[in-house]
């Protein structure tokens, strides 16, 4: 089970993915997408990209069970 959208990390993610290495080619492609969504911009586009990186782990959380592992340990 994956962090609610609360948790700060998803936060530190979608502000900040210079901070990981993820492997999966999803995951990394997600991270492209989350960076032309510009999230640093406003309030309201973080919380949109937020929503976007969590609802791809949700429904990817199996086969992207490690790069979940580089945001929460």
């Amino acid at each position: 089970m994956i962090a609610p959208k609360t948790h700060g990390k998803w936060r530190e993610v979608v502000l900040h993915p210079e901070n990981y290495a993820f492997k999966g080619l999803a995951t990394r492609m997600l991270l492209t997408r989350v960076r032309l969504m510009d999230p640093a911009s406003s309030a309201a586009k973080t919380e949109l990209a937020i929503n976007t990186i969590y609802d791809f782990f949700a429904k990817n959380e199996a086969i992207a069970k490690e790069d979940l592992k580089q945001i929460f340990g």
